[in-house]
């Protein structure tokens, strides 16, 4: 079966940006860029989710000037996602981030207010995201029988990582049991979209002549 759903985990940034001698907002500003390109080929490949691991819980450790500069490009990145009318899911306990981009969380709220259709194809923005969270989010909203069956039924074909590091950093356990595991030694910045759809039409290759069972 080709491709439908993928998960990025979009790391090394702060290290591009020291590498090229840039300040981190201008780093972060031309990753997001470069996301939202990735973004809208993927779908247009035809894939019905995308999943971005845009901040994790933490990440709250870091410096916050830091903290500043990568919430005030998202917040631009995902002003862009709604103004292209592409449909997004926000998961992660974002309300905590109030104290530094208060407009930001004010867009994933409204966001959040009105999901697309399930069947609908989706980005999928993880944003102070904790997988105790997760399932915290998960068991207020269904009954422990619907969890369950939801963590057992979801399923993300692959994964890439950029960045080096050879880790999921506690980035969705449960949906990426069964995924495809890509991990990239050059760092977010240097992954171009052609990369992306590659690792695609490699996955359906790979699918194509995989005998299950044999």
């Amino acid at each position: 079966m080709p491709i439908r759903s993928i998960a990025i985990i979009p790391d090394g940034t702060r290290r591009w940006s020291q590498s090229h001698q840039l300040d981190l907002e201008a780093g972060y500003t031309m990753a997001f860029k470069g996301l939202f390109r990735t973004t809208v080929a993927l779908l247009e490949r035809g894939l019905k989710s995308i999943h971005i691991y845009m901040f994790s819980e933490f990440n709250l450790k870091r410096e916050t000037s830091e903290i500043l500069s990568c919430l005030k490009v998202e917040h631009v990145f995902v002003n862009e996602l709604v103004a292209n009318g592409i449909p997004l899911r926000v998961h992660g306990n974002y309300s905590s981030l109030c104290h530094y981009n208060p407009q930001f969380v004010a867009v994933l709220r409204e966001v959040s207010r009105k999901p697309p259709e399930v069947q609908t194809p989706a980005v999928h923005l993880y944003v102070c995201y904790s997988f105790a969270k997760h399932i915290e989010e998960l068991c207020s909203i269904y009954p422990i029988e619907s969890v369950l069956d939801y963590l057992i039924r979801e399923k993300i074909d692959m994964i890439v990582r950029t960045g080096c590091a050879r880790t999921l950093s506690d980035f969705l356990p449960t949906e990426l049991r069964y995924s495809q595991l890509v991990f990239l030694d050059e760092l977010f910045n240097d992954v171009g979209v052609n990369e992306y759809l590659r690792l695609c039409d490699d996955y359906d290759r790979y699918e194509l002549n995989l005998k299950y069972g044999s």
